[in-house]
């Protein structure tokens, strides 16, 4: 854990580089559209962003999102569970780590820095990532609804905070 820094951001603060490097390891992890220009806009809608840096490199990020209403609806349909704004305001997302990094517990990091940020807000997540599985939970969500298949056939578990 030499040399890391544990930075928090508004979305518009962030580097044009640092934006890049986000939007590379999101791509990299395949579970949203690869266009780029799809990918930066979303993170430019988030409230907050956390990346993780070692040695001038960043090598895992998080984001505070604001889901609009028509995704939360879609969400909560297909988990048999609502999500509705005034329970659950934010969502985690985007917690994706470089493979060359996994395996040395910087997403429970990553990830409990962003319930930090939502301030006692409740949140919700969904993952179909299995070690995600695991730092949820100690991350203080808790399973709910009904597993549902996405567009591209992969479970995904809904969790809430």
């Amino acid at each position: 854990m030499q040399d890391d820094a544990l930075v928090t951001c508004a979305p518009d603060e962030l580097p044009k580089d640092s934006l890049t490097r986000f939007v590379e390891l999101i791509r990299g992890g395949g579970a949203i559209p690869a266009d780029p220009a799809k990918v930066e806009k979303r993170l430019l809608k988030a409230k907050a962003l956390v990346y993780l840096e070692r040695g001038g490199t960043i090598v895992g990020i998080a984001a505070l999102k604001i889901p609009i209403e028509s995704y939360r609806a879609r969400i909560g349909k297909s988990a048999g569970f609502p999500i509705p704004e005034k329970d659950y305001p934010y969502e985690l997302g985007y917690v994706v780590v470089d493979p060359s990094m996994q395996g040395q517990n910087l997403s429970p990091r990553l990830a409990n820095a962003i319930v930090a940020l939502a301030a006692g807000e409740r949140l919700f997540a969904t993952t179909s990532n299995a070690a995600m599985h695991k730092v949820l939970p100690r991350a203080g969500f808790v399973k709910s609804g009904q597993e549902y298949k996405n567009d591209n056939g992969e479970t995904l578990t809904l969790y809430v905070r």
